[in-house]
């Protein structure tokens, strides 16, 4: 996908677009928002260096001249909220990951500004055949689901 030649191909770019945050356990007071150079000094659980959130912060990191203090590298979503938990350590999450926990006063939140980052979710389909009747079907629930989150 490129948006040079976004007629090229059957996708909704704007399908999810989600802004980056410092997630923390609810006993750990955060501002509204938070300065991307702020987080040098946080201790935080991140997925492993191969992820592309990951890859992404610790280049915005370097540009800044910091390293991120990266305590623990967690893969799954649950195991580094239930390690910011334990230890109450910073995660830096996609808003929607952890919107139900912000919902129900779990988990405190800061949108992360200078850069502001967002995260996008694109369904890319293909116009060189026509898609199958499971995949149109697949597409359909991928797209419901999608909204739901969004609302």
């Amino acid at each position: 996908y490129s948006d040079y030649r976004e007629g090229d191909c059957g996708c909704d770019p704007n399908m999810l677009k989600s802004q980056l945050v410092l997630a923390a356990p609810a006993s750990v007071e955060l501002p509204a928002e938070i300065e991307f150079a702020d987080l040098s000094g946080k201790a935080l659980v991140l997925p492993s260096i191969h992820n592309g959130l990951r890859t992404i912060v610790d280049r915005i990191a370097a540009r800044m001249h910091f390293t991120l203090n990266v305590v623990v590298d967690a893969d799954s979503i649950h195991a580094q909220k239930l390690i910011a938990r334990q230890c109450g350590c910073c995660m830096i999450k996609v808003f929607h990951t952890v919107a139900e926990e912000i919902e129900k006063g779990e988990i405190s939140a800061s949108r992360i500004v200078n850069p502001t980052i967002h995260r996008r979710v694109m369904l890319v389909t293909t116009h060189q055949r026509p898609l199958s009747r499971a995949a149109r079907e697949v597409a359909s629930r991928i797209e419901c689901i999608l909204k739901q989150l969004h609302q």
